[in-house]
């Protein structure tokens, strides 16, 4: 199964996904510097053992434009670390 779709987001923004395959759901959202095409061929062979969302952000194709331009400052990431770690990621334990 292959499908694109839309939804409004509450601005009124389009925000464009498409789904793949069939099985337990994998949401992937594409990074600031690609679109969605960029992960197509991850999402193809993914989509045989799930089915695949690939969510197109605001301000990139095909997704639509939002009311005003998208910033970093936008972006829902933290700015300070989200766990006092030694290392930016904990590592597995190999035993």
């Amino acid at each position: 199964m292959r499908t694109t779709d839309s939804v409004a987001s509450a601005d009124g923004t389009r925000i464009v996904f498409h789904t793949l395959g069939d099985g337990p759901p994998l949401v992937i959202v594409h990074g600031a510097l690609v679109t969605t095409e960029a992960y197509r061929p991850m999402a193809e062979l993914l989509a045989t053992s799930y089915r695949v969302v690939l969510i197109g952000r605001r301000d990139y194709a095909p997704s639509g434009n939002g009311p005003r331009p998208s910033t970093f400052i936008d972006a829902p990431f933290p700015t300070a670390p989200c766990a006092p770690w030694e290392q930016p990621w904990p590592t597995a334990r190999r035993d």
